[in-house]
């Protein structure tokens, strides 16, 4: 018999007696700030309880108790949002469509538009500090900022 088989008895039963559980939290669809039709591109860990996510549409996403509720931020745009990043607590960057740059410098509570230079998407970038970081997207385009 195969061992498989053979132990799959016991790891029902051990399943049942340490009380592995599943919570399931039913949303009403008008209250649901994630649907199946989102389309979300990245996520940046700002802390053990703060995340912020971005993704198509200008959708960015916020949680500041470890994923359990989340707010949805304006980003002043409808471009795809590519990619996130938090140098530091306070400084955050997003990257997308059409060249798009946004910054906060309020812990992602608001964004304002910075001037990338660039036409195509950015569908990447990378911060050593808050001032000195990098972006690349379509067509071999490369960006960066020394002073923030």
């Amino acid at each position: 018999m195969n061992p498989v088989l053979r132990c799959w008895p016991v790891l029902c039963l051990l399943t049942a007696l340490l009380g592995c559980t599943r919570e399931i939290e039913e949303v009403p669809l008008s209250n649901r700030l994630m649907t199946m039709a989102d389309k979300f591109f990245d996520v940046a860990a700002v802390s053990v309880e703060k995340a912020v996510v971005v993704g198509y549409g200008g959708k960015i996403l916020v949680t500041t108790d470890g994923g359990k509720t989340w707010q949805q931020q304006d980003s002043g745009t409808d471009l795809a949002l590519y990619d996130v990043e938090f140098p530091d607590a306070q400084t955050g960057w997003i990257s997308g469509q059409d060249g798009l740059l946004l910054k906060s410098e309020d812990g992602g509570e608001t964004w304002q538009q910075q001037d990338s230079g660039a036409a195509v998407s950015l569908l990447s970038l990378q911060f050593l500090d808050p001032d000195h970081g990098w972006a690349v997207g379509a067509q071999a385009t490369y960006v960066r900022t020394t002073d923030g």
